[in-house]
């Protein structure tokens, strides 16, 4: 009854997802991706309004291709590097962080989709360069970044 008389205007709503997407990120060298929700609740009179996002394991497939691109770009560049005759260690890449890079998928193509994914794992070459530029200073002078 309660409900009917407006209770959901006293206690406040349910969750609603708002956006939905993908995580993507790098934490010391390795490629780390989840699912979001941005979910938002109503407070009612009671109640603050309240939002949170809600994290979860990317599918196997989609874990899987992210990390093949993943790898694929950082090798690209690596191999970039020994062209250039310049030695590398193993850990050269240890310390590479990039900040977490929401994608909303809500209302969007496979191919924007795509264009996203394509345009994060651009900027992840980039640092990735800029990264074993710096770790590699002394071997690098001459060459513009």
């Amino acid at each position: 009854m309660l409900g009917a008389i407006g209770g959901s205007k006293l206690f406040g709503s349910d969750w609603q997802t708002k956006d939905q997407g993908f995580s993507l990120r790098v934490e010391n060298g390795d490629f780390a991706g989840q699912q979001f929700e941005y979910q938002k609740k109503k407070g009612g009179l009671f109640g603050k309004n309240k939002s949170r996002d809600r994290f979860s394991a990317l599918s196997p497939e989609m874990q899987t291709a992210l990390g093949n691109t993943y790898d694929a770009t950082e090798g690209s560049v690596l191999s970039l590097f020994d062209r250039l005759n310049i030695q590398l260690n193993d850990s050269v890449l240890d310390g590479l962080n990039i900040a977490a890079f929401k994608m909303s998928t809500k209302d969007k193509t496979a191919e924007q989709i795509q264009e996203e994914i394509t345009k994060w794992f651009g900027s992840v070459a980039d640092f990735t360069t800029v990264a074993v530029a710096n770790a590699t200073v002394s071997g690098t002078a001459g060459y513009d970044f």
